[in-house]
């Protein structure tokens, strides 16, 4: 089977990379661990429609949220459904430090994340 891998984050359509094989989870992996190795950058795969849950707990109120680059609100925030992969979380505040990190969200769970903003020196 010949599969075609994607910029899901961007939803384009542009060619990152092509496999051979059967189609099962481990292939896929082992295709998109080869892919990353060559382009040396992070990729990130959602896996499945099914969504999860990011419960974000910060120290600091009024500060912005970002899940992959994509400003969700400002604290304190809900519990946020999203789909289950991979997701880059920023919480910037003025006056503070920028708090980031990458989660993977499994469908139907929740991921627990405490955030406590460091005071910028400047």
């Amino acid at each position: 089977m010949t599969g075609v891998l994607y910029d899901l984050r961007k939803a384009t359509t542009e060619l990152a990379a092509t496999f051979d094989g059967p189609c099962t989870q481990e292939g896929v992996f082992q295709t998109i661990e080869k892919v990353a190795e060559k382009l040396c950058k992070p990729v990130r795969v959602a896996l499945g429609k099914d969504p999860g849950f990011l419960d974000l707990r910060v120290s600091e109120e009024g500060a912005e949220v970002f899940i992959d680059d994509v400003l969700v609100g400002t604290t304190p925030l809900d519990k946020q459904k999203i789909l289950g992969g991979y997701h880059k979380v920023q919480v910037k505040k003025e006056e503070f430090l920028v708090f980031g990190q990458d989660v993977l969200v499994e469908p139907d769970k929740t991921v627990e994340l405490d955030v406590t903003l460091l005071r910028s020196s400047e």
